[in-house]
């Protein structure tokens, strides 16, 4: 399967939900091909975790079944971990972008966030550098990373 332009799939977006990654996660979203589900469109994002219901929890593991991948928005956190070993433990296949939408984190820092998670990035089936020439050699040079890493240059007028 490519890691872009996937036109007739569905995807869940592993994202944060916090208002501040709202409009990456959208941008993200818009980029790649295909039907996604976006976490914080549809869960309540303005209320501490630990008040989060039920509900919210089976609403996003439902649309992790239907999805046919998961797409990483970078950064990621602990339940963002979570939905990675998910996807890996159920044989989905899950890719990472390192892509600058305007909105959010740098994609260097992307990478930071990304480059201390060992047993994340050993779940990962792919890592999609978008744009970025000096981030995909930084990334090439993971030990865990080098072989799952794929340079999308788009085109993009921005």
């Amino acid at each position: 399967m490519s890691l872009l332009h996937i036109e007739t799939t569905r995807f869940y977006l592993v994202s944060r939900i916090k208002e501040s990654q709202h409009k990456h996660n959208e941008s993200l979203e818009e980029f790649i091909s295909g039907k996604g589900f976006v976490p914080h469109l549809h869960n309540p994002f303005n209320i501490l975790h630990s008040k989060l219901e039920h509900s919210v929890f089976q609403m996003d593991l439902d649309a992790m079944i239907d999805a046919d991948f998961g797409a990483v928005s970078l950064p990621i956190g602990e339940d963002c971990s979570a939905e990675i070993g998910w996807f890996c433990g159920n044989d989905k296949p899950v890719y990472a972008y390192i892509y600058d939408s305007g909105y959010g984190i740098s994609c260097e820092d992307q990478y930071r966030n990304l480059s201390s998670m060992w047993m994340v990035k050993g779940f990962l089936t792919g890592i999609v550098v978008v744009d970025n020439q000096e981030v995909f050699d930084l990334v090439k040079e993971d030990p865990i990373l080098k072989d799952k890493v794929e340079h999308y240059v788009s085109r993009r007028t921005s």
